[in-house]
């Protein structure tokens, strides 16, 4: 019976988990726990399936400043998605702080789904 539970409790902790449609992959904003602020589930509509990853440099105002995207890891390429991806990565807000270098650099991964 205990046995059971654990596996009950393992597959819970994979569907929570597959519920993430976009994450922080790396980058030095992430090597110095630089935290994301706004609240975003990072999860889009499109009329494709698919992730792009993009490259954010992130000011010292946390403001989005430049994003670029990774074609080579992303799985999408129609243009209208890009741009939304990308406009959408600019609205993202991080912790500010004057410490920090004058761009921070983080990889994303965001998720199109079909409505």
């Amino acid at each position: 019976m205990q046995h059971a539970h654990k596996i009950c409790l393992l597959l819970l902790t994979c569907l929570l988990s597959s519920g993430v449609f976009a994450q922080l992959l790396d980058g030095d904003l992430m090597d110095e726990n630089r935290k994301l602020v706004s609240q975003t589930d990072f999860k889009l509509e499109g009329y494709k399936t698919g992730y792009f990853i993009l490259e954010l440099s992130v000011n010292r105002e946390g403001r989005v400043t430049a994003t670029t995207v990774n074609y080579e890891e992303s799985t999408l390429n129609a243009t209208p998605l890009q741009i939304k991806a990308q406009n959408y990565a600019k609205t993202l807000r991080f912790e500010p702080g004057t410490y920090y270098p004058e761009f921070h650099h983080v990889r994303i991964k965001v998720n199109f789904v079909k409505p």
